[in-house]
């Protein structure tokens, strides 16, 4: 064990902030991606895309919220959680978020991809309990 004493005090040595930080990029990016293609290019994401329609309109198992909401609630936070997350700012509260969008899609749309899937959560629930490091926004206003 002696033998990986060095190794381990390194990997100790790597600060919480960089982890912190490739985590919200990690899964900022691929989130942000899906809301861009779902708003088809436009900045109007108060108006619901026919992809995104199509997909709640066809075979989604989601009866109790109204289509409509659902593909606004669904092009809202696509579009703007992934922001908050990658600059940090309100970290805890878009990392929520996405995990909850994440396990609709999950139980609802397209179950299956769990590894994939599987590690955005873990990377959702690092920042949602440890906080975005000090390479964020909410560093630097003084949040926790």
């Amino acid at each position: 064990m002696r033998l990986f004493n060095p190794i381990i005090r390194l990997f100790e040595r790597i600060p919480y902030s960089f982890i912190a930080l490739l985590a919200r990029l990690s899964v900022a990016g691929p989130f942000w991606d899906a809301g861009r293609d779902r708003v088809d290019g436009s900045l109007n994401i108060l108006e619901p895309r026919s992809a995104t329609m199509t997909m709640y309109l066809g075979g989604l198992n989601i009866r109790w919220v109204p289509y409509e909401t659902a593909a606004i609630a669904t092009q809202l936070a696509e579009f703007t959680l992934p922001i908050l997350l990658a600059v940090g700012l309100a970290s805890r509260f878009a990392a929520l978020g996405l995990l909850v969008l994440l396990a609709v899609f999950e139980i609802f749309v397209h179950p299956g991809p769990y590894a994939l899937h599987g590690t955005w959560a873990a990377l959702l629930l690092l920042i949602i309990k440890a906080g975005p490091g000090s390479f964020s926004l909410d560093s630097a206003l003084g949040r926790r």
